[in-house]
């Protein structure tokens, strides 16, 4: 892995682009510290030197451990990660759904009682990671992604793409719905 994430690197340093990328290694279970500090301690005890990452980022979606998926665990993460690694840290992929007939088997508790399966749900949502995000010392929170705005699911019915949810569809039927959510999300 060491020799992957190294020869990533080089590859963005060596680049001929007129600006140089800020390189960034991303993992899932946004809400999982262990896991999170499990790898970097690895790739470190293994060579991987910290400073030629300026990002790391974490993915937040609420409906991939229903025990485990929840906000106070994505903030106590970030919070840890940035103490111990001081790298800004970005919520690089997250969306809420619109439609979740499975929820109670998916989501925690206490995420389906505050965010409704909407539009405004998905407001709220973006608006309270973006918060938490925000919120991390040093001013390491960098922003958050919503990822795959059109997520539906697939037409076999198959949860093989992640979500256990029918639709995470971020825009609508009229355009004036979606300038209205961009808008309240910018706000």
């Amino acid at each position: 892995m060491v020799k992957l994430l190294q020869a990533g690197v080089a590859g963005v340093k060596t680049s001929k682009m007129w600006v140089k990328p800020k390189i960034m290694i991303h993992l899932d279970r946004g809400y999982d510290w262990s896991t999170q500090e499990w790898f970097y301690d690895s790739i470190i005890a293994n060579g991987f030197d910290m400073s030629t990452v300026h990002v790391q980022g974490i993915s937040c979606y609420p409906f991939w451990d229903k025990d485990n998926s929840t906000l106070a665990n994505f903030k106590t993460n970030m919070h840890n990660m940035a103490a111990k690694y001081k790298k800004g840290i970005v919520c690089a992929e997250t969306d809420w759904p619109t439609v979740c007939s499975k929820a109670g088997d998916n989501i925690p508790p206490s995420l389906t009682s505050k965010f409704p399966f909407s539009a405004e749900g998905q407001v709220m949502w973006v608006k309270k990671l973006a918060a938490i995000v925000k919120g991390v010392p040093g001013n390491l929170g960098m922003g958050v992604m919503y990822w795959e705005p059109a997520w539906i699911d697939n037409a076999l019915g198959l949860q093989s793409l992640g979500s256990a949810c029918e639709s995470s569809v971020l825009f609508w039927g009229t355009w004036s719905d979606g300038k209205l959510v961009a808008k309240a999300m910018s706000d």
